[in-house]
């Protein structure tokens, strides 16, 4: 028979030894729980990169779309504005009919001789896509023009916003 002493020494051995696998378990539990988290931080990386090479190959297609747009045929006609107010109007025009809400501001000052250069300063707020068929347009008008400068900021839901120069210069 055993013993009282050897009946407590095997008690506190075997609380001993659950304890160690408790705690083993508890050990491997938080090793996996690290594991996962750095799994899902990565494939989060990976969809996050895979999102970036789909949005450029997005703005190629949308690239090669404005090139061909831009390079139509039919653009032997164009002439120079023959006022202000026309090349005003024509720009104003492709803003409107695009659905760009904008505001025109000219910086071009004193009188309008031969060849004197008419500019436009617009700010814009629209959707990114119809701000891509206005630089379209710009690029088909029957009037010669060209933006000098451009600046964009992308916004929530496909929206953008920003700011332009249009150059033209005054026929006669």
């Amino acid at each position: 028979m055993r013993t009282q002493k050897q009946q407590r020494l095997y008690v506190a051995l075997a609380t001993m030894i659950i304890a160690l696998l408790l705690l083993a378990q508890f050990m491997l539990l938080f090793t996996y729980k690290t594991a996962f988290e750095e799994f899902m931080s990565i494939s989060a990386q990976l969809e996050s990169g895979t999102r970036t090479q789909e949005d450029r190959k997005q703005l190629v297609d949308e690239y090669t779309t404005f090139e061909s747009a831009a390079s139509a045929p039919g653009r032997q006609n164009t002439i120079f504005p023959t006022s202000a107010l026309e090349f005003y109007t024509v720009v104003d025009t492709v803003m409107t009919a695009n659905y760009v809400e904008h505001t025109s501001r000219s910086t071009t000052t004193g009188e309008l001789e031969l060849g004197s250069e008419l500019r436009l300063q617009i700010t814009f707020n629209g959707p990114y896509y119809n701000i891509l068929k206005v630089l379209a347009a710009f690029r088909n008008s029957s009037i010669v023009m060209r933006v000098a400068e451009f600046n964009i900021t992308g916004q929530s839901d496909g929206q953008a916003s920003g700011s332009m120069i249009v150059v033209s210069r005054v026929q006669s």
